[in-house]
């Protein structure tokens, strides 16, 4: 026990530390996003150092015990699998793969880059997908003249539109209404009488299939089927979305469900400029183009009209009383909010004094309309008063609900949601194409891309550093171990072949490249080199004992070949569950586990196959420098 313990000691402890090492530059990524994930390398840097701990401190003394054999005991039962005959026609493959081993390594090379180009042409890829929870909301805006009275009527008219289409199917659990608000995300929140929000929870559905019928449950430990509903969340959102949109009252309505890490529409751009007219304008020019895209809905903007309201401009007459706008506006102001005239004093029932302002503005018949406003008057600057009508233009205009702004400028910004197997980069990047080139022509207005495409933009930049980090963190352990630059770049050859297991298993599976494929295989990285790692010690040790190296590198990969497949298997069989069976809201981390589990399978098969021919064709490089150099090599 002792014995094998100080063998693997030094190969192992570099493992542990280059999977460490891989998952700590997460905390590199920032904002949402680096907060989202941040918990990830504390819990798996505490669990790999724990049983890097129990491994040299408590297995050795319990495999002493355990393992030990007697007189007699040595006979053994007939094993499962002849991993002799499997390891001698593995030997007998590899050496004939050495001796063409730059052609098995171009073709490894080619595999990888097909792999790149698959990724990038045929696997969509998205930040984060919906969360399968059975809920979903409805958010409906009337008209910006309902009251609360009239918008409660309206939601109550949409609850019974959605019991009627899933009450008989049994599909129905609750319904929920808000009337005055609409919770839009964590962060988002709408007020306005004219707003009413449902928040609908469907039955539980029916389990689909072999696998989700029979084998799932066992899994979940938990037998029986669950639920009766057999239409998909997707299916009953979308039939509400076409009846709600009929009921009279609706001029906007959008049907969403809960989506998985920060909260967001799919596609959200923005627009700013001077002019709040120009940008209403195009607003709805947006809009409309992103309507008649394929796979998108749910399309609106802010910068719709809301209430009436009146605009005055003083005229030439005003203007030669020596009126300005600023008296018209502040005598309206104290006419609709008051000017204070006295503080009246008195006495509450304790006998204490009390001060009460007194505030002298129009009567409730003007400030309501009921009055008309030309006939109210206003104080010149000279003495005597003029009406309104007389110094200054009225005309009533329909406003806008809200005038947003950012970093001081006027902004219109167009949001929408996409169908499933829709990309919103794709419809993002359509949208520039058609909209970034006109508007850059144009002095003062700007296209911002915001929503998924920003968060997208800043999160791949900080993976991307982090990958770096990682990578350079890895290459050092590894140097430390080695003591040589070339042997480490060897080992981690083995990280590209991850990622043609990665995207095998995205494309088999049928699930999109999402952000947390891409933390999986910054995970990965710091897995699959210890695969590596370990062959590649041995053959040195093997080299160093004297065997040519052609047969050090097969006898090292004959031989750590079933401890590297076991580790393999055993680490894909973990993660197994939320490939295969993960469902609700567990189904949000299988994209990591379809990164990791066959990211690790790609790699694993790639090692025992190629690796050995890297090493060689890297020991041939190393052979050549040392002869140019004159030192020969060994």
């Amino acid at each position: 026990a002792l014995e094998g313990a100080r063998e693997v000691a030094a190969p192992v402890t570099a493992a542990t530390a280059t999977t460490v090492a891989a998952f700590l530059p997460m905390f590199a990524v920032g904002g949402t996003m680096g907060a989202f994930i941040a918990v990830i390398p504390v819990v798996v840097g505490g669990a790999l150092l724990g049983s890097l701990l129990e491994a040299f401190g408590v297995l050795p003394s319990h495999a002493a015990a355990w393992l030990r054999v007697g007189p007699g005991e040595g006979k053994r039962g007939r094993p499962l699998l002849p991993w002799g005959r499997l390891r001698e026609a593995y030997a007998a493959w590899l050496e004939r793969a050495v001796a063409r081993r730059y052609l098995v390594a171009l073709a490894a090379l080619g595999l990888f880059a097909l792999s790149v180009q698959a990724a990038l042409t045929h696997l969509p890829f998205r930040l984060f997908g919906h969360v399968e929870t059975g809920q979903f909301f409805i958010h409906a805006e009337a008209p910006v003249t309902y009251s609360l009275e009239d918008s409660a009527r309206l939601a109550a008219r949409l609850e019974r539109e959605v019991l009627a289409a899933l009450a008989p199917r049994g599909e129905l659990r609750s319904v929920l209404a808000n009337v005055g608000v609409s919770f839009v995300s964590v962060s988002q929140v709408r007020f306005g009488s004219h707003l009413v929000q449902l928040v609908v929870d469907l039955a539980p559905e029916r389990p689909r299939g072999f696998v989700e019928r029979w084998i799932a449950p066992l899994m979940r430990l938990r037998l029986g089927a669950e639920g009766t509903r057999t239409r998909s969340t997707e299916a009953i959102m979308e039939e509400l979305r076409r009846r709600l949109a009929a009921v009279p009252g609706v001029r906007h309505l959008s049907v969403m469900r809960p989506r998985g890490g920060p909260a967001g529409p799919d596609v959200e751009v923005g627009i700013t400029g001077p002019a709040v007219g120009e940008l209403a304008r195009l607003g709805e020019e947006v809009a409309g183009y992103l309507r008649r895209l394929p796979g998108v809905r749910d399309v609106r903007h802010d910068l719709e009209g809301g209430k009436l309201e009146l605009r005055y401009r003083l005229n030439e007459r005003g203007r030669e009383l020596g009126l300005t706008q600023a008296d018209l506006a502040r005598a309206l102001r104290a006419g609709f909010q008051g000017l204070e005239a006295l503080q009246a004093t008195w006495r509450d029932a304790a006998g204490r004094e009390r001060r009460l302002p007194v505030r002298v503005l129009y009567p409730e018949a003007v400030r309501h309309g009921a009055l008309d406003l030309e006939a109210l008057p206003v104080v010149l600057p000279g003495g005597g008063t003029a009406l309104l009508g007389q110094v200054a233009e009225l005309r009533w205009e329909r406003g806008y609900q809200e005038i947003h702004r950012r970093d001081g400028r006027r902004m219109v910004t167009v949001t929408a949601e996409v169908a499933p197997g829709t990309s919103a980069l794709a419809v993002t990047e359509a949208l520039r194409r058609a909209f970034a080139p006109r508007l850059a022509a144009r002095p003062g207005y700007r296209m911002l891309f915001l929503g998924e495409r920003r968060e997208t933009a800043r999160s791949m930049a900080d993976l991307l550093r982090a990958l770096v980090v990682a990578l350079a963190l890895i290459f050092f352990i590894l140097v430390a171990l080695f003591q040589s630059l070339l042997d480490p770049l060897v080992v981690m050859v083995a990280i590209p072949f991850g990622f043609v297991g990665v995207v095998a298993g995205h494309a088999l599976m049928g699930v999109p490249l999402e952000f947390l494929s891409l933390i999986g295989f910054l995970a990965l990285a710091g897995i699959v080199v210890n695969d590596s790692l370990i062959l590649v010690e041995f053959a040195k040790r093997r080299r160093a004992a004297g065997a040519p190296r052609e047969a050090a590198v097969v006898e090292a990969a004959a031989v750590r070949a079933r401890p590297i497949l076991l580790t393999s298997v055993t680490t894909f069989l973990g993660v197994s569950p939320l490939i295969f069976f993960a469902t609700g809201q567990a189904a949000f981390l299988r994209p990591m586990a379809v990164s990791l589990g066959f990211g690790l399978l790609g790699a694993t098969l790639l090692i025992l196959v190629a690796l050995p021919c890297f090493y060689l064709v890297a020991d041939d490089l190393r052979r050549r420098v040392l002869g140019l150099l004159g030192r020969g090599g060994g």
